[in-house]
């Protein structure tokens, strides 16, 4: 699933990196919540044979193995700490996308912070994250579960999620929005087939916790979660404009 997301996303955006840089010799390249890798070893492909790339992640489960993985390097650790003060100063773009349900709100300013410690002066940091669902009653009741369990969780809602506004308080400047539209389902295509069954896998990640948290007014047992999803399939089989937003932000150091 995060291979295909990454895939993706990256089809949407025509290229990996929005900011005006190139990867230069020498240069460090650090992805944030790396999980698979799937950024940074896209980012080998067309970056300089000794330029620094290096993952980082809560868990290693994921990482890349062999041949794939054999130009990064990847840790586990979190961007939420001092991966290591060795790295002030060294990096010359920051990668992280997705990160909505893994940093809680308290979490989001300090990770800012430690991005804007680790860049080089001049460096860019890139962030990507989903805004709200819409286009249909089944999603915006699907957001509403998104939204319980974000707070339940001590999460930062996607509709609250102001990162300009935390990028700004750092001291970055050049701060650039890069909006996008998913669409989701058959009423956009292949295209919105793709994103469906990937928008699916994620939700259905969540239908546990979501049940033991109670369902937060909209489900109260596994066969509510159920009729859900199949009422969003069917819903976004035909209704145009089915879909969730999604935004890169690029700020300079």
């Amino acid at each position: 699933r995060l291979n295909r997301q990454h895939t993706n996303i990256t089809e949407a955006y025509g290229s990996l990196i929005l900011a005006e840089y190139t990867p230069a010799s020498g240069d460090w390249i650090l992805d944030s919540g790396t999980a698979t890798g799937a950024w940074l070893v896209a980012v080998a492909n067309n970056a300089p044979p000794d330029t620094e790339l290096i993952g980082i992640d809560i868990s290693d489960r994921l990482f890349p193995t062999g041949e794939v993985g054999e130009r990064i390097k990847c840790y586990k650790k979190s961007i939420t700490l001092q991966p290591s003060t060795d790295w002030t100063g060294t990096f010359s773009f920051i990668h992280q996308r997705l990160l909505f349900g893994g940093l809680r709100q308290d979490e989001w300013p300090r990770a800012i912070s430690n991005m804007y410690r680790m860049l080089k002066p001049g460096g860019y940091v890139q962030l990507g994250e989903i805004g709200v669902m819409q286009g249909s009653p089944a999603l915006k009741r699907f957001q509403a579960i998104f939204d319980g369990l974000a707070t339940s969780r001590n999460l930062m809602q996607v509709s609250l999620l102001n990162i300009p506004e935390m990028l700004g308080r750092e001291g970055f400047k050049e701060i650039i929005e890069f909006p996008k539209f998913f669409p989701i389902g058959g009423w956009a295509g292949p295209l919105g087939k793709l994103d469906l069954d990937i928008w699916l896998c994620t939700a259905r990640s969540v239908k546990i916790p979501v049940l033991d948290a109670g369902g937060f007014g909209v489900v109260s047992s596994e066969a509510d979660f159920d009729e859900l999803l199949k009422d969003i399939e069917r819903e976004s089989e035909t209704t145009k404009g089915c879909g969730l937003d999604f935004s890169y932000y690029v700020a300079r150091k």
